[in-house]
């Protein structure tokens, strides 16, 4: 869900409903156009989510969290 903008690097259709499916799948394979410039779009949108990005913004959550959480107490 974080990588597909509805309409314009894909389309998001709900779960179980074939419809939805067939009618996106129909979209693309008619307007080449369209599938074209999905294609770029969904290129820009995951060129810096290389391993190393992803990994480094994990690590930046757990150092967040870390910093921010209040010391939990352990009974003895």
């Amino acid at each position: 869900l974080d990588l597909v903008d509805d309409g314009v690097t894909g389309f998001l259709v709900p779960p179980g409903d074939p419809g939805a499916l067939a009618a996106a799948v129909a979209k693309l394979t008619t307007d080449p156009d369209l599938r074209a410039a999905q294609g770029r779009a969904a290129r820009r949108k995951v060129l810096g989510r290389t391993w190393q990005a992803l990994g480094d913004e994990l690590i930046g959550h757990y150092e967040a969290v870390l910093n921010t959480a209040s010391p939990v107490e352990v009974p003895a």
